[in-house]
């Protein structure tokens, strides 16, 4: 398939005609395909195809191709072509689409930094600079999805690209390129389609929430959240190292939006050059030291309400779930983790997801819901009432076993979204990641470098508001306590560890391949 332009040399530098030339069928196979190899024996795996439609026939026209302005190209109709990709195979594929040169024009060339395209409305960007190959986009497809494109092409106007003399006359000769490839022989670009290269979505072994991952459970999984399918890290995982602003990270999911939420591994206070390598493990190098060598931090100073269950709580003493629970202050903990973001990542940002965090505040109104024995159970929500929140009931059983209804990656109610760069992560991201209620667990990819044998820290999610005896109530938010991988609740006025969490936004690229010796490294 080629695309043959001509610059013809007139008063005004105009590009005439563009025809796509050669025979194509409506629906024509275009991949290039390769056998890939499942191991090492050079055992060959069954591939599909990749189908290649291109709308409004077996050749496509751009009638009007004069040098103009970016904002010109973007508002005509008669300046796109439109094409499908599809997967009519069994297994996933990873594909590039790439504007190449055709091999059969040599000379008179005219250089792509003065040939500007968009691709399906996006920002106008230039073809690179000489005649190399160039990249439109990568990803996975998955078996029997299609994937629509929108391309245009035009040639960058002269007065703002100061295209000279010897271009009068220069042609066009490219050809558009589709190749397909299962496996990983190579890898798209964008940080979650290279996991999902890298990474076959399996189901759990053990079930999150009601047991604890397995010592050889180490998977990629999938469950919805609010945006879609999401894809978590469970168990002994190696393969979800992060490099990112000189410290290293672990990647708890992909969310349903593309972005790719991260936990803090190697907060790197020694600067080493590979912070993710295993020779810069410690017990507690996965907490942030938000103020010199501080490194922990109660969740709320306060306590003797249910306002301070809050990542982001109402007014104390209020006589209203809705009052209390109003994300109108910070807690203890987000105004540490923002100082810590301040000193730390605020030069990193445009790769930072302004993300919705889910500190589920949601209350059991169920009041024969009572694992831990409490008494005057009411589940009201405000001011002393004993209550149990939602998190809570979806992790441990009526009996006070683990279990419950099970672990959701969804936010429940518009009091529980909060907006920040920072936070951490949830109780239900725990469990999915391989942790269960009140049983160690001590392989879970979480407990590496969070081992310190005081160190408990910190989830986002509300435990509970328990009983009272006489000015102390108990007030609990769920946490890991690292030594032995044991999950329950800390009590939020005690001061534990800070393990930050934030999200990259899903145009973020990277490059490796997620082991600490070639962690994947952000493309700033």
């Amino acid at each position: 398939m080629y695309i043959n332009k001509l610059i013809k040399k007139q008063v005004m530098l105009i590009l005439a005609t563009v025809v796509l030339v050669g025979t194509l069928a409506v629906t024509t196979s275009f991949a290039v395909f390769e056998e890939t190899k499942s191991n090492a024996t050079d055992q060959k795996m069954t591939i599909g195809n990749l189908d290649v439609t291109y709308t409004g026939g077996s050749a496509i026209s751009i009638t009007d191709i004069n040098p103009m302005t970016d904002s010109t190209a973007l508002s005509k109709t008669n300046n796109i072509y439109t094409f499908t990709i599809k997967n009519t195979g069994t297994v996933p594929y990873n594909f590039k689409v790439k504007v190449i040169n055709n091999p059969s024009y040599t000379s008179n060339l005219l250089p792509h930094q003065y040939i500007r395209y968009s691709l399906n409305n996006g920002t106008a960007s230039t073809l690179g600079s000489g005649q190399a190959d160039y990249e439109l986009t990568s990803g996975v497809i998955e078996a029997g999805a299609t994937n629509t494109y929108n391309l245009r092409l035009w040639v960058a106007d002269a007065s703002t690209y100061s295209l000279p003399n010897s271009v009068l006359g220069q042609e066009i000769h490219l050809k558009i390129s589709v190749e397909g490839k299962a496996g990983s022989g190579w890898l798209p670009s964008n940080f979650k389609d290279r996991i999902l290269a890298l990474n076959e979505v399996k189901t759990p072994i053990t079930t999150p929430g009601a047991a604890v991952s397995t010592e050889t459970e180490a998977l990629l999984a999938s469950a919805e959240d609010d945006n879609g399918t999401s894809y978590y890290f469970r168990g002994a995982v190696t393969n979800n190292y992060v490099e990112f602003a000189n410290k290293c990270w672990r990647i708890v999911r992909v969310g349903g939006d593309g972005s790719v939420k991260l936990i803090l591994h190697n907060d790197n206070t020694t600067g080493a050059a590979n912070p993710c390598d295993s020779a810069n493990n410690n017990a507690s190098a996965a907490f942030a030291r938000y103020s010199g060598t501080t490194d922990t931090s109660a969740f709320n100073l306060s306590y003797n309400d249910n306002a301070y269950v809050g990542f982001k709580y109402g007014a104390e003493g209020s006589s209203t779930y809705d009052a209390t629970h109003a994300n109108t202050n910070n807690s203890t903990i987000l105004t540490n983790l923002e100082t810590w973001y301040t000193n730390n990542l605020k030069t990193y940002e445009s790769v930072i997801d302004d993300n919705v965090w889910c500190n589920d505040k949601t209350n059991v109104t169920d009041t024969s819901y009572n694992p831990w024995g409490y008494s005057n159970v009411n589940g009201l929500g405000y001011a002393k009432n004993v209550t149990y929140y939602s998190a809570t009931q979806r992790l441990v059983s009526t009996s006070g076993s683990a279990g419950g209804t099970g672990p959701s990656l969804k936010c429940n109610g518009e009091l529980s979204k909060i907006n920040s760069k920072v936070g951490l992560i949830t109780a239900d991201e725990l469990a999915y990641a391989g942790y269960a209620y009140n049983i160690s667990n001590t392989t879970t990819y979480l407990q590496e470098n969070a081992t310190d044998t005081d160190a408990y820290w910190w989830s986002l999610s509300p435990g509970d508001f328990g009983d009272c005896h006489g000015i102390l109530c108990f007030i609990g938010v769920w946490s890991v306590y690292g030594r032995d991988g044991i999950f329950s609740r800390g009590v939020v006025h005690n001061a534990v560890y800070v393990r930050p969490s934030i999200s990259l936004k899903s145009t973020t690229n990277v490059t490796g391949e997620g082991t600490s010796s070639t962690p994947y490294i952000i493309s700033m």
